[in-house]
Formats: structure tokens, C-alpha cells, sequence
């Protein structure tokens, strides 16, 4: 995800640039594949902004989603 950097809270794990988002590692991989119920979940600076993003918030998620059609569509 274009701009966030992903900081996983129970396990040594990170990737991305940008501004933090933090989560146990189930909850961000979660998040990675579309699971938007788990968001509340989510802390650090980035957070709000990731929401915000979401389908539930004001706007899409930047590239999640088609990056994955892609990806899904050259496989078949």
C-alpha cells in the first residue's frame, strides 16, 4: 500500500514507506486482503488515513484492489 509503512506489534516484521500503521500481524494481513472489519485494530500515524481510505471511509484504498484483479486475471 502506496505511502504507509506496516509495523507489525507482536512478531519483528515491517514494510512499506511512508506513515505508520501498527497491528499484531494477523490484523495487517488481514487489512492486505481486503478484510476491512478489522481496521478499529489498527494504531500509529497512518491509521486514520488508511481508514479514511477504506471502502467503508470517504475514499478507495489506493491500489489494493487493483493490483489484485491484475494479478488474478494473468493467472487464469
Amino acid at each position: 500500500m502506496r505511502g504507509f509503512r506496516l509495523t507489525a506489534t507482536d512478531v519483528s516484521w515491517a514494510a512499506g514507506e511512508g506513515t505508520d500503521i501498527r497491528a499484531p500481524i494477523a490484523t495487517l494481513l488481514l487489512v492486505l486482503t481486503g478484510r476491512y472489519t478489522v481496521l478499529q485494530g489498527l494504531t500509529g500515524p497512518g491509521a486514520a488515513d488508511l481508514v479514511a481510505r477504506s471502502p467503508a471511509g470517504p475514499g478507495p484504498l489506493i491500489g489494493l484492489r487493483r493490483r489484485a484483479a491484475r494479478s488474478s486475471s494473468t493467472t487464469r
